[in-house]
């Protein structure tokens, strides 16, 4: 009896401090001192364009898996950007400290047909990205992986 009691204290202390921070568990938080490289996207959530640069700023100090976090977190706020989920897509690919996988490279895929169904609204710039990147991915699982990466590299020339 005494052990419930500890244990409901310590979780009603727990809920508290979470409640004072605002913050719950799966939070994506907004990040500082992270630089402060800046894409302008077509959204119409100031947010979701803070959450765009926060997950471009973590591609860039290679930590892809935050960086998804950020970039799912734009596609919450607007999911009508496009470039929220190019972003997705981006970092769920092939990089320096992770070859493919593939889970990822289904997952990213489809985030891809995503932001190429929402590409009318983007801007030339963007759609041309989003084009690029398409050419990454593949849903067929035999594709010539090292085909996709030039035919990648080729279109972003």
């Amino acid at each position: 009896m005494r052990q419930l009691s500890v244990i409901c204290g310590a979780l009603i202390f727990l809920g508290s401090l979470l409640a004072a921070t605002g913050t719950s568990p799966g939070a994506v938080p907004l990040m500082t001192g992270i630089g402060t490289p800046h894409l302008a996207v077509t959204t119409r959530s100031p947010l979701a364009q803070k959450y765009f640069d926060q997950g471009l700023r973590l591609c860039y100090a290679f930590n892809h898996d935050e960086a998804i976090r950020a970039f799912r977190e734009a596609t919450r706020l607007d999911p009508s950007c496009a470039m929220a989920h190019w972003g997705v897509a981006y970092a769920l690919g092939p990089n320096v400290n992770l070859p493919v996988d593939a889970e990822r490279e289904k997952e990213a895929f489809a985030e891809v047909q995503k932001a190429k169904a929402l590409a009318p609204r983007a801007t030339p710039r963007e759609r041309a990205w989003i084009e690029a990147l398409a050419k990454r991915y593949s849903d067929d699982p035999k594709a010539d992986l090292h085909a996709l990466d030039h035919a990648f590299a080729d279109a972003m020339r």
